[in-house]
């Protein structure tokens, strides 16, 4: 049935069901039927170049996902953030600048994807759009390389 709800036509379907119900049905498949099942719909959802609010859901929620699903899922997202990043519509820029930052709060990505990711986000402090901009520096102010710092010191 959830196949069947991520493989609507309807995109308000697929929008609606990441809203509402995406943490429910992770816990309901289990951690590996949900990286195969609801992992690989989510990501489609990013193929609809003609829905910004669709892409927008999904990287409002896929941090719900990985939370739950664990490491297994993390480098399977980086390459889908750094396509959020150069996404047409300023929304869902911000979407997933904020989504990269809920990434670092419960420590799913480890210091290597961060020190990838960051150098491609913080150029967005420049960007014309307010929303943008506050993201990336309520994100990135310290937020990451001070995360860093802490940790590369302490193993050193």
């Amino acid at each position: 049935m959830a196949s069947v709800l991520m493989a609507d036509s309807s995109n308000a379907v697929k929008q609606a069901m990441l809203e509402e119900g995406v943490e429910t049905l992770a816990v309901f498949f289990g951690k590996n039927k949900a990286n195969d099942v609801i992992m690989s719909h989510m990501i489609t959802f990013l193929n609809d170049k003609d829905d910004a609010q669709l892409r927008d859901s999904f990287y409002r929620n896929i941090v719900k996902v990985v939370a739950y699903i664990g490491w297994p899922s993390t480098q399977i997202i980086v390459p889908l953030l750094q396509q959020g990043l150069c996404d047409t519509e300023e929304n869902v820029i911000a979407s997933c600048i904020d989504a990269m930052s809920r990434l670092t709060n419960p420590e799913l990505m480890n210091k290597s994807t961060l020190y990838q990711l960051l150098p491609e986000a913080v150029p967005f402090l420049l960007h014309p759009n307010l929303w943008i901009r506050q993201a990336t520096a309520g994100k990135t102010e310290l937020q990451f390389p001070l995360r860093l710092k802490k940790s590369f010191f302490k193993y050193s």
